[in-house]
């Protein structure tokens, strides 16, 4: 048994790392001959990315670490396809590639089965089982596009961190299938085993930061048909002064990978404009990993996964805009990301009903958004529509 994990970004690898320090890694119980993890540290547009350090501390839990280039030369992970009628032969080149008997069995473990670069891994090994990881906030939601029969059928099991407590994702729930949740300190501890060699930068920036601050994540949002690169300033201006207005004296920005230079020093000159005391970091650490060291008065972003995992593990309060506003301007073909927008607005903004549960709110959501894929909890948005104020439901619902 050969087994093959895929972590396209740093959370996918801390994941990964968890669920092997919480002894519930994909397979950790079957023998197997070789544990592969393939990376692809680089971004959909070829630019490298910021945000993968700690690969190399981290890749030493498996026994080779391959970057996906090695695999694929120059074609872009993020798009990788494989014809129907090629599938065969790519299979036998990966094989040989990676040091893999023909005939020897497969267990694949990663993120997004629907998509590149995972989806097409899972189509060159057609035979293997798969392992789902969650992917943050918006795994608890329906994805975009459901999963295909062949891909379904071969899921064995489903890894995920106990982000919110208690919240089941809402598909992977309708599967038979295991689900196995992995408590948040070891998320601490993989994050530990990222940083193992930033002790000093970090104390550097405890003591440049100090706790009167703000620790805020980027996301890269202008990247898609939601928000122009000038309304994404404006909305992270407007947030840092939020930020401001409830007393912190400086913000510390944390890119997200996806953001340009151009994009960073227009943020900057928009900060100053504003009269915000502003700086960028460019350490690339996990956010968590800032968060932890500087503990900040509070964390901030517009809708991050970071805002839940942070508040969690060092229980620092979170920051958001009114996102019941920037909800409406999502398409259609984005209805995924109304899932973590949904789960963060319920965080932050207390004109949630306090006895509506998070739970409730998710499986409203996919009844509202994905109808005929969850016609059973037609209910539970009519339940939902009732008790909150009328504002949310037009925004959310």
């Amino acid at each position: 048994m050969i087994r093959i994990s895929l972590a396209t970004r740093t959370f996918g690898l801390l994941n990964l790392v968890s669920a092997r320090n919480a002894g519930l890694e994909p397979g950790l119980n079957t023998p197997v001959r070789k544990d592969i993890l393939i990376t692809a540290d680089h971004l959909p547009s070829g630019r490298p990315a910021r945000d993968f350090r700690g690969v190399k501390l981290l890749g030493k839990e498996w026994d080779e670490v391959v970057e996906i280039r090695e695999l694929i030369g120059d074609k872009n992970p993020f798009e990788l396809h494989v014809e129907d009628e090629q599938v065969e032969a790519t299979n036998k080149l990966f094989r040989r590639a990676l040091g893999i008997g023909l005939e020897e069995d497969v267990i694949l473990a990663g993120e997004r089965a629907g998509e590149a670069p995972f989806g097409t891994l899972a189509q060159i090994f057609p035979n293997a089982d798969i392992i789902l990881l969650s992917q943050g906030l918006s795994g608890y939601g329906p994805p975009q596009n459901p999963l295909p029969p062949q891909i379904l059928e071969r899921i064995s099991g489903y890894v995920y961190l106990d982000i919110v407590p208690g919240l089941q994702s809402v598909p992977l729930s309708m599967l038979n299938i295991r689900k196995s949740k992995v408590p948040m300190r070891f998320l601490r501890l993989a994050l530990h085993k990222a940083t193992a060699d930033s002790v000093a930068e970090l104390a550097r920036l405890e003591a440049e930061q100090g706790r009167n601050s703000a620790l805020m994540a980027g996301q890269g949002l202008s990247r898609y048909p939601l928000l122009s690169q000038a309304e994404e300033i404006e909305a992270m201006t407007a947030l840092a002064q939020k930020c401001v207005d409830k007393g912190v004296a400086r913000v510390l920005y944390r890119p997200h990978p996806h953001e340009t230079g151009e994009y960073l020093d227009a943020l900057q000159g928009a900060m100053s404009d504003a009269g915000i005391h502003f700086s960028i970091t460019n350490t690339g650490m996990p956010f968590e990993t800032l968060a932890g060291a500087i503990r900040p008065a509070m964390v901030a972003s517009l809708f991050s996964t970071a805002l839940a995992t942070v508040n969690r593990l060092y229980s620092i309060p979170a920051v958001s805009v009114d996102l019941a506003k920037l909800v409406k301007h999502v398409p259609k073909e984005l209805d995924y990301l109304r899932t973590p927008m949904l789960l963060v607005s319920k965080m932050t903004d207390e004109r949630w009903p306090k006895e509506l549960s998070a739970q409730t709110l998710l499986e409203a959501n996919a009844a509202c958004h994905f109808p005929d894929r969850y016609p059973h909890l037609a209910p539970v948005l009519e339940a939902v529509r009732a008790a909150c104020p009328a504002e949310l439901v037009e925004a959310f619902f």
